[in-house]
């Protein structure tokens, strides 16, 4: 009988030192992955999306930090947990926000500036071209948010935009007379076998005193930047309104393709929209550095925080989500779900007061995201 407990305390003794150098070695190699590319993040396509699995790599050091929680070993653990506080806090603050905890109250006093981002798919959340031949776009969701007094926004920054100039589907009007946003500029792409104008929109209260064009996308000119100067206060703000290069991984059940294939297609696309998308957020940056006014950019980054478009406009301006955002704040509406692509970026002379996703305005494959903010220059 001594004999048996002898044995099974060795066994059970080299389980949980199995466990340990597992867990630890695991837990070492993905905190340095995390580490590595949160800092060093060059552009290159291959760092650059290798940077999209640090969701996966924090799964990874949880589990690491729990199995040396269920063998016992609690002051290697709590050390764990320091360790990734102090080389994660970066991207673990990029992926959950509780930003709204610490944000500013307003006076009454004091105006808010109400803003809305919106990649709209052309309203037709099956990504098609056959748009509704009654007024059904006019009743959605997104028409009854923000008609609501307290929704109505002050600036409105939309991505795949779609004006019709059929009598009902004319969306500008539409807005216009629910929001009295009667200052616009578009960027539009004339379909005339579609009676319709594509591409980007910034609607605005307040007057628009300058306009212009970033960048054209090579392959899709729904991907573009442009940006407004608006007169707000009696100065000058500058709002940004971009769409990067989409990653374009949209393989279907039922496609042919090998395995094999199919891994070189998502290579492929991953690569391409990387490249291009960095080309894109360089002439963004350049803007920004080279812009005098305060500055709010919206946009469709097609990219995860961690990714180099994302990081390299963080080091100018500050991100809404983080500062007053809750929660994930996740913004696709499409498989895989768990995805934050869609951002509002602030200069400092703004002040966030609240961020967040509308998840109840599903006419899109992406959710609208608003800011809400105080202007203090």
């Amino acid at each position: 009988m001594l004999i048996w407990k002898s044995i099974d305390l060795k066994m059970s003794t080299r389980i949980h030192k199995g466990i340990y150098w597992s867990s630890f070695i695991c837990f070492t190699l993905f905190q340095f992955l995390v580490w590595y590319l949160t800092y060093f993040n060059d552009g290159n396509w291959k760092v650059n999306i290798v940077s999209y699995t640090i969701p996966l790599l924090f799964v990874g050091i949880f589990i690491s930090i729990f199995l040396m929680l269920l063998i016992k070993k609690v002051r290697i653990a709590f050390v764990l947990i320091g360790l990734f506080l102090l080389f994660s806090f970066k991207p673990l603050t990029e992926s959950f926000s509780i930003g709204y905890l610490f944000k500013d109250e307003p006076k009454k006093s004091e105006q808010i500036l109400n803003v809305m981002s919106f990649n709209a798919s052309t309203f037709n959340n099956l990504r098609n071209e056959e748009f509704m031949p009654d007024d059904s776009v006019l009743k959605s969701n997104f028409f009854d948010y923000i008609s609501k007094p307290q929704n109505k926004p002050d600036i409105l920054c939309i991505q795949e935009f779609h004006h019709d100039d059929a009598d009902n589907s004319r969306i500008i009007d539409e807005i216009v007379k629910r929001t009295q946003l009667n200052y616009f500029y578009m960027a539009p792409l004339w379909q005339p076998f579609q009676n319709g104008m594509f591409g980007m929109i910034v609607m605005s209260r307040y007057p628009i005193l300058n306009k212009g064009t970033l960048f054209v996308g090579k392959t899709s000119e729904m991907n573009r930047g442009m940006f407004v100067d608006i007169l707000y206060k009696q100065d000058t703000i500058r709002v940004f309104n971009i769409h990067l290069e989409s990653m374009n991984i949209r393989l279907q059940k039922e496609d042919s393709l090998g395995m094999k294939n199919k891994l070189s297609t998502i290579v492929s696309s991953l690569k391409r929209g990387s490249e291009r998308s960095q080309k894109q957020i360089e002439h963004v940056l350049f803007a920004i550095k080279n812009t005098q006014h305060p500055i709010l950019l919206c946009g469709d980054f097609n990219t995860f925080p961690y990714g180099y478009s994302y990081q390299e406009v963080k080091k100018l301006l500050c991100n809404s989500f983080e500062k007053s955002g809750r929660g994930f704040g996740f913004s696709l509406n499409l498989s895989p779900y768990f995805a934050r692509i869609d951002n509002q970026f602030y200069s400092y002379e703004f002040s966030p007061l609240e961020f967040k996703v509308i998840r109840s305005i599903k006419e899109s494959d992406h959710f609208p995201i608003v800011g809400k903010y105080l202007y203090e220059k």
